[in-house]
Order: C-alpha cells, then structure tokens, then sequence
C-alpha cells in the first residue's frame, strides 16, 4: 500500500546546517541560448538551490508566489530528534529573506512527534497558512499553522475526523475560509477521502457539516486519500487524490457544495493500478490531477475532469494519459499547475541512470506533450549534485511565465530541501486565483 506521496526519509547522518543554503559548485547548465525550460541564471545564479529548512534534513512539499514576488517554500525539517512544520521565504532572486523570522525560516514543533507541513496558501493579509500533519498525544491529527507575513507565529488548531487523520491540500475561499483536504482512519472503512472547512479564525465551519468536516469510502474499505484541495469558481470545493474502487487503485474526484452536500464522485481508471498524487484547477474549473500509473516499474499519469465532473474526453481522446519514460524505477508525478494559455506544468521525479531526478514537464491543452518545452527530450531532468537523487514534489508558476519546483535532493551525507527556477513563456502574464467520473480507455506517449 502506497500512502504518503512524499520521499521516505532517509538513515543518514545529520551534518552541520549552519549554513541553511548550500553552494551548488558542479551542475547540469542551462543551454547556450535562453528558452523555455532552460534554467533561470538570475535565480541564485546558476537556477538552483538546496538548504535547510530547519536545522537538519529537510524537504520542501510546497511552493507559493506572493504577490510581492516573493517565494514561500513550505516542508518539513528534522531537529535531531524528529521533524517539524517548516517555512522559508525567499526573494526574487534565490537570496534568503531576512525580514522574515530574521533569517529567511521559521519552524513550528508541536512538541509529541514527528509533525510535517504539505501545502500552503497565502491569505489576503500575507499571513501564511499551513496544513499538514501532527502527533498529539500518540494520535496522527491534521495540522493547521498559520504565520503572520513577518514570519511569526500567528495560530494553530488540529483536525480530527475519526481515529485519526492526515492533511495533504488546503485552498481558499475568496472571504478567506480555509478548506482542507486529507484522509482519515474510520474503524469500519479504513482511510477514507477527508474534507474540512475552516473559519477565518482557524474553528471548524459548521455551515459545511454539524462539524464542519466530512469523510467518504469510495466502497472497497481501501485506502482512499485526497492529496490536494481547490475551490471552484461557484464556490464548489473539489478535493482530489487516490481511491480504492472495485479492487482497483484509482484517481479520485469529489465535489462539495458550500453548504456540504456531495456534487459529485468521479474516478480515472488506467489499465495499471494508479494514484493520484497532486490536483489544480483549470480558467475553466475543471480539474486535474497528476499521479502515478503502476506501468512497468511506474510512469507519470495525468487525468482532466470536466468541471462538474467526470472525465474530460477533449484531453488526450478519452481524458487520460500516461508518460512511460522507459527506465526502470519508481518515477510519479507530484504536483501541477495551468498556465494562462492552458498548458499543463507537471512535476515529479524519474529513474535516470540509476538515480532519480527532479522532472518538469508540460502538456498542450488537448493532452498532448508540449515539444517546444525543452527539445527534444520533452521534459527537463534535473540534478542537484552528481550521483545523488533529487526528487520534485511541488510547483508554483510566476507572473512571468517562470516556472518554480520544489522538492529535495541528497547532499553528501545529508537531505537539503531544493528549489529550481526555469524560464517559461515570458509572454504569457498570469493572473492565477489561489488554489481557492467514470472509467474509458486511456492511451500512453513515451518519448
């Protein structure tokens, strides 16, 4: 069973991290001429940047742009004994941002266990919300940290639907209510799709449910998880994620009204077990998400709904497809983000010579691959330092068209955190909102 799409932590020896960000000497350059996917030279120099997001191994699980231009990175930090929620700031140009907490970082420790941070959004004020995961008294709860836009602490609370719970997505509404996205253990079910919806003062909304959360088994008392949250444009919260479903593992889809009810149930079935890992919304509001196919050792998948759910058969002939990059090795799909013009920005990691590497790519509104984004290979392969994995676990696009990957790589015996920043369509000028089915054939592109 595949639960957490996020990279197992390594048994390495902690380092020294005085030095939150590490100077990257020797690495894959950008071509000779500027173009799309090339990395970005005025972005620490050289377009990369590993560090710690704490005081030890770290990794990075989210990225957000503010509107200032500055670059929230959100994950989680080991402090020797566990980890904690973890944030850094960072300015246009790569450079640590030292107005916020005094050093470009600031950390939360619930003080029981291991506590991890997955997404992020950035509220109207720039206060920094937070979701993730914390141990409380020996139980597994969502987490809720929320930062002013100094960097100081603001406000926590934790959600529990029933034995136990775990946040993966969170998404605005335009008066500022949070909406959560996650899954929880129920005794007669297992873990099933979680949903909760906040008040602007972090207390459960209960115009949502009696309680303001909800859960769903999608009928297999599998394990049915939603990684990520988004609010459509009519107020439809739409989680999306991984479900068991006819003895199958799926891709996901629920809808909500605002006042709670269920909209809509919709799954992509791909011939091999799939799971969903990452989920946006398109202009158009409708979804989509990123993920894993099981074919050969695993392939990046991707799946678009319509926007009141269901596949969307206008993307790739019947709403699926499937990227084999032809290398043994777990290699899935992370994160996803649309650009103005409708192509699709996905990021992950692929098994390359033996060794991992964080990977961009992009699709053409209609589902095909996007030849002009890197050619002739497709997609952008990144290494950090040679002979080390790096993985790509989120993404964030800029106004400019640039496009800003986050995630983790080794480093001699340690995990820093890891960020890239390539060059995207400078003509295209964004005005992204915050992240406020049925089974057909399906089809496979390899390079």
């Amino acid at each position: 069973m595949r639960f957490s799409r996020k990279h197992s932590w390594p048994s390495i020896v902690l380092g020294s991290a005085a030095c939150c960000v590490i100077s990257i000497c020797i690495l894959g350059g950008a071509a000779a001429s500027a173009a799309d996917a090339d990395l970005d030279t005025s972005f620490s120099s050289d377009g990369k940047i590993a560090f710690f997001m704490h005081s030890g191994d770290s990794v990075a699980n989210a990225v957000a742009i503010q509107p200032d231009g500055k670059i929230v990175v959100v994950g989680t930090s080991h402090n020797g004994a566990n980890t904690d929620i973890a944030v850094a700031r960072f300015n246009r140009n790569g450079t640590l941002d030292l107005t916020f907490s005094g050093d470009g970082r600031a950390f939360y420790d619930f003080g029981w266990g291991n506590d991890t941070a997955e997404d992020v959004v950035i509220q109207i004020d720039g206060k920094i919300v937070v979701v993730g995961e914390a141990l409380v008294d020996g139980t597994r709860y969502i987490a809720v940290v929320r930062f002013n836009a100094n960097g100081t602490f603001d406000q926590y609370t934790t959600v529990n639907l029933a034995i136990e719970s775990r946040g993966f997505g969170i998404a605005l509404y335009p008066d500022g209510r949070i909406v959560l996205a996650g899954t929880c253990l129920v005794a007669s079910s297992g873990w099933d799709f979680a949903v909760a919806r906040l008040d602007t003062n972090l207390t459960p909304d209960t115009t949502f449910s009696s309680d303001g959360v909800f859960y769903w088994d999608f009928g297999d008392e599998g394990t049915d998880i939603a990684y990520d949250a988004a609010v459509q444009s009519d107020g439809t919260i739409v989680i999306g994620g991984s479900a068991s479903f006819s003895s199958n593992d799926v891709f996901g889809l629920m809808m909500f009204s605002s006042t709670g009810g269920v909209v809509d149930l919709s799954i992509a079935t791909f011939p091999n077990s799939a799971y969903g890992y990452g989920m946006t919304l398109q202009s158009d509001d409708k979804p989509v998400i990123v993920g894993m196919s099981d074919l050969g050792s695993g392939a990046f998948a991707i799946a678009r709904f319509k926007a009141g759910g269901g596949l969307d058969t206008t993307f790739s002939g019947d709403g699926m497809d499937v990227r084999d990059f032809g290398a043994l090795g777990y290699d899935p799909a992370q994160a996803v983000a649309v650009q103005q013009d409708g192509k699709i920005v996905v990021v992950g990691f692929v098994t390359i010579g033996g060794y991992q590497h964080l990977t961009v790519m992009r699709y053409h509104p209609w589902g095909n691959l996007d030849f002009t984004f890197n050619p002739p290979t497709v997609d952008t392969r990144i290494q950090f330092f040679p002979t080390k994995h790096a993985y790509g676990y989120g993404v964030a696009l800029q106004p400019d068209g640039k496009i800003l990957a986050v995630g983790c790589t080794e480093w001699e015996a340690e995990q820093p955190a890891a960020a890239v920043r390539l060059l995207g369509d400078e003509n295209l000028i964004f005005s992204e909102r915050f992240e406020w089915g049925s089974t057909v054939p399906w089809s496979v592109t390899v390079p």
